[in-house]
């Protein structure tokens, strides 16, 4: 017997995956992959789906979008085996969405603590190209997206380190102008002067007003903060165990032998002697 969920039976359905579905996952899954993600190869967009489908590679050096959420922390990601560019697309053995400890369902946690992890140190690998120092566990930004043209769907993507500065640019300058990127469209496009797939972002223009409501249903949504490793169970901290240290007794101060300065002697030409017997002095 089959346990594939019967298709076209009429079944309930949501937008996007519910707390009780992530929670239900939360340590199976994998890394997330409850949604569709945006992925660079060659320097193309792909877009990976859930599931067994083949990757859309777009016909596009450029794509529109609205951001849905982002993580507030920096990600990061560690690989047992070195970066392959013709490999195909994997979840990370080691990683961690808040940075701070790796997450439950990683496969081949390195450390108990991101800041303790020989990986997490700079120049703990380099880059082939460049000879370079950097890290062998990769920062990176975790937000969700909806792309222009498809309103109806949310889509993780993780953005590498070169990237994720280019996008913090694009948010700067619109603080600096005052400009609600709730109701914005971003645009992202290679970089053509760049030898690997760097990524350019800016504002694009204004959302329609079909475009601002779509975005915001899926901000609303549960899958908003689930697709950017914010969902789901959430996993408690070890309390620290205290150290009992012993109180070292303070060294003893011998007090110094107190000196009085002894009075000058006056010359008794200088003491005026009248006013001394007539208590004027």
């Amino acid at each position: 017997m089959s346990n594939i969920t019967t298709k076209g039976a009429n079944l309930p359905t949501t937008l996007n995956p519910s707390a009780l579905m992530m929670d239900a996952m939360a340590g199976m899954s994998g890394e997330g992959r409850m949604f569709p993600e945006i992925s660079i190869k060659a320097s193309r967009w792909r877009l990976r789906p859930v599931g067994d489908e083949d990757e859309t590679v777009l016909n596009t050096f450029n794509i529109q979008f609205a951001l849905v959420s982002a993580n507030p922390a920096k990600s990061k990601t560690f690989y047992l085996q070195k970066y392959d560019p013709e490999g195909e697309p994997k979840a990370p053995d080691c990683f961690s969405d808040d940075g701070i400890r790796p997450a439950a369902d990683a496969q081949a946690k390195q450390s108990d603590l991101c800041a303790t992890c020989e990986h997490n140190v700079w120049g703990s690998d380099m880059n082939p190209q460049t000879g370079k120092k950097n890290k062998r566990c990769k920062d990176s930004k975790r937000i969700s997206v909806m792309l222009i043209g498809n309103e109806s769907e949310l889509y993780a993507w993780r953005l590498a380190p070169m990237n994720m500065l280019s996008f913090v640019d694009a948010l700067k300058d619109a603080a600096r102008q005052g400009v609600d990127i709730e109701r914005v469209a971003f645009e992202a496009a290679f970089d053509t002067k760049s030898t690997f797939p760097h990524v350019l972002f800016k504002i694009a223009r204004p959302l329609t007003n079909d475009e601002y409501e779509a975005v915001a249903t899926l901000r609303a949504s549960e899958g908003a903060k689930a697709a950017i490793g914010m969902g789901g169970t959430v996993v408690q901290a070890k309390p620290v165990e205290r150290v009992k240290v012993e109180a070292i007794p303070a060294p003893e101060v011998k007090a110094k032998p107190q000196v009085v300065a002894k009075p000058k002697a006056v010359a008794a030409e200088s003491v005026d002697l009248d006013s001394l017997l007539d208590g004027t002095a």
